[in-house]
């Protein structure tokens, strides 16, 4: 009883501490520029802007947007280097031949140049030069897959507790006891999910999809700024965030720059690594719950190396495999001037991930050029060319990213991400690692945008649904609506 008291004393005392959210109020004192709006969205990333587009779609216009960097559409960016336009985030619509995917609509809307990937096409190259390529060790694989899937799916319906996929691998009899084995597991694990199969979850795995690589000069981003067409006018750029506080009459937030900013109805949706840091306070802090969630859905380290060069010298394959003696190290060589992805360009794209992209991402590109040039000429000879250029974003070190995508920690359940998901007061969520189906994905970014904001023009209307968190919830003050 008296710890009760406690409680419902510290939830009243709260509610009065930021009762100045509903009013849109300053405090005596307070000399700060504040605006009103009746909903606020965080980050102009895909899930920012597709609920923009739905809260305008629906006949809500006061909305405002506010976005920490100096530019629109988060992790979807173009750069140009050596006279073409190369992507830093994003480069490939997974699952085209989804016909619910809505990207792919948009592709189709916009006509975005590009080719379908041929993961097919590829020669496995070890440390010598030496073509390795076995189709028996990549049919064995393929093999090992197909199983994969199959106890994914038996352990799914008999509601089996959830293993690694490395564990899995080793259950249907596949070992990577070579270099050429590990950099083929690779290709197909962390080249997709960007961690090792030992941190992969069986049960969030998927097989390879029809994919399409974007090749256009427009930016893949492109069609999610046409978009942002429409409300440009709503979304204020390098407003970083510094204070969030949510109520159940609305939610209060404050910039780095000194403005405050109040609304009946926020969306969040930065990344889940950004919440998991201490860059932005939430007051009152995220719930145990939450923080559990989010905790169980990082982002994962993914980096693209291109590298300029005078003249092509690599194989003619979509794909060069590195079967270096150390797994992870510069493994995946990609021919950008294959089937005409960027004919003429003379660039070769190596992708790193996880803990040897936080390696690359934390030096200098000096050192990092060094590096994959001694690879290059211990494969193609000593008198290949000198590069001219190398250039890799790193997202692992962007404070407002703090990674490249999400992946699901093995033992991540639904119940997870129906908390992940959850709202706080007026206080929603979205983003690509906040869809149990999509996470990871841009999909998930733009199905949970959409979803937010009709859940919250639902809740102008009067019809707000109420939120309970599942699982094993320490108890502790929660703000529903």
């Amino acid at each position: 009883m008296k710890r009760d008291l406690i409680l419902l004393f510290l939830y009243v005392f709260h509610l009065f501490s930021l009762s100045d959210v509903h009013g849109g109020q300053l405090r005596p004192g307070d000399t700060t520029k504040t605006r009103r709006t009746k909903v606020l969205i965080l980050g102009a990333g895909v899930a920012g802007l597709v609920a923009a587009k739905t809260l305008q779609e629906n006949g809500i216009n006061d909305f405002l947007i506010l976005e920490a960097q100096d530019y629109i559409g988060g992790r979807f960016k173009q750069r140009s280097f050596a006279g073409v336009k190369l992507e830093e985030g994003a480069n490939w619509i997974h699952y085209a031949d989804d016909e619910q995917n809505p990207l792919w609509e948009l592709k189709k809307k916009h006509n975005l140049r590009g080719i379908y990937t041929n993961y097919s096409d590829i020669i496995i190259r070890n440390e010598k030069g030496q073509d390795t390529t076995d189709r028996k060790v990549l049919k064995e694989f393929a093999e090992a897959e197909g199983k994969l899937m199959a106890l994914q799916e038996l352990k799914s319906k008999d509601q089996r507790p959830d293993m690694s996929v490395r564990a899995a691998l080793s259950s249907v009899g596949w070992t990577p006891d070579t270099p050429a084995k590990s950099v083929i597991e690779y290709s197909v694990m962390d080249f997709e999910f960007a961690e090792r199969p030992k941190m992969e979850s069986l049960m969030g795995f998927e097989s390879r999809s029809l994919d399409f690589f974007v090749a256009d000069p427009r930016g893949y981003g492109s069609i999610f700024l046409k978009m942002a067409n429409n409300f440009r006018d709503r979304i204020l750029l390098n407003k970083i965030v510094k204070h969030v506080s949510y109520t159940r009459y609305g939610i209060r937030v404050t910039t780095v720059d000194g403005e405050t900013f109040n609304a009946d109805y926020g969306l969040c949706t930065f990344s889940t690594s950004v919440l998991a840091s201490d860059s932005v306070m939430f007051s009152p802090k995220l719930p145990q719950w939450k923080m559990e969630a989010i905790n169980k859905v990082p982002l994962a380290y993914y980096t693209k190396i291109f590298i300029k060069f005078p003249y092509k010298f690599w194989d003619s394959h979509e794909f060069i495999l590195y079967a270096h003696r150390i797994r992870g190290h510069y493994p995946i060589w990609m021919d950008i001037e294959a089937r005409d992805i960027l004919p003429g360009s003379a660039i070769l794209h190596v992708t790193v991930t996880g803990e040897m992209s936080l390696k690359v991402e934390g030096q200098s590109d000096s050192e990092t050029l060094k590096e994959i040039m001694t690879e290059l000429r211990n494969v193609y000879g000593s008198n290949i060319p000198n590069a001219q250029g190398i250039f890799y974003s790193r997202w692992s070190k962007n404070p407002f990213t703090r990674g490249s995508y999400s992946n699901a920690e093995v033992g991540t359940t639904k119940a997870d991400f129906h908390n992940l998901a959850g709202k706080l007061g007026k206080l929603f969520f979205a983003g690509d690692s906040f869809d149990f189906d999509w996470w990871g994905f841009a999909q998930g970014a733009y199905f949970t945008g959409e979803r937010k904001a009709t859940e919250i023009v639902q809740c102008i209307k009067g019809n707000c649904e109420v939120f309970w968190p599942k699982g094993n919830v320490v108890q502790e003050v929660y703000i529903n609506p």
